[in-house]
């Protein structure tokens, strides 16, 4: 792991999540702020990937709007039918 910067932040956890930094630093037997540090870090990387990821998506849409790529009509037809058989298979 990255070194670590001298300093304190004091977070309140739930049980279950205390629980589960229990296991961890058990089973690892890593100290509780690594442990900590290392679960904080990966869902911030995480959240930070998708982000990345619906901006790119986003990008795709914007720049293929009104283009053969912004629409594939197979695809939005086996949608609706989809969509229709689900319908009948509800009715009473």
């Amino acid at each position: 792991m990255n070194t670590l910067v001298a300093s304190t932040l004091d977070i309140l956890v739930t049980p279950e999540l205390q629980r589960l930094l229990s296991e961890e630093m058990e089973l690892t037997g890593h100290p509780p702020a690594e442990v900590v540090s290392e679960a904080i870090l990966s869902w911030l990387r995480s959240r930070s990937r998708r982000r990345q990821i619906d901006a790119e998506v986003t990008a795709y849409a914007v720049a293929h709007a009104g283009t053969e790529s912004d629409l594939d009509l197979e695809l939005e037809a086996a949608g609706i039918e989809c969509l229709l058989h689900d319908d009948v298979k509800e009715a009473p």
